[in-house]
């Protein structure tokens, strides 16, 4: 369980991704910015896409 006085901070990130067949994105550029972010200490908490033709935005968060 997460201390109730620890803070977190929280970073959402569009992925500018040029759509690949059925506008999924390219899998190798989007490992890269997962890859990016976690180097800069930062935990994918959610994914979300508001349609199938629209860029994923991803949710991080870490310690304040």
């Amino acid at each position: 369980m997460t201390n109730p006085s620890e803070a977190w901070r929280y970073k959402v990130l569009a992925i500018p991704i040029p759509a690949s067949f059925l506008g999924r994105p390219k899998a190798d550029e989007l490992q890269q910015s997962l890859d990016e972010a976690g180097r800069d200490g930062w935990e994918l908490v959610n994914i979300f896409q508001y349609g199938t033709m629209t860029t994923p935005t991803l949710i991080f968060k870490r310690p304040a």
